[in-house]
């Protein structure tokens, strides 16, 4: 099975290494949950939450 690199972090890759640790954790598994929902649907946001339970909020220090 080949898996595309994930947009975001084909963009910013070079930059995550300045980020925290919870951040780039963060960054990673968004993306890796992105290769099974396509979108920002409930499911999407209940698997991030199983492994971060603030997930919506360190999404919204990625912004």
């Amino acid at each position: 099975m080949v898996f595309e690199l994930p947009c975001l972090l084909e963009r910013h890759n070079v930059n995550l290494i300045r980020l925290p640790d919870e951040l780039i954790d963060y960054i990673s598994l968004y993306e890796l949950v992105h290769t099974r929902a396509k979108d920002h649907s409930k499911w999407f946001w209940n698997e991030l939450d199983k492994f971060f339970e603030k997930a919506k909020h360190l999404n919204k220090k990625t912004q």
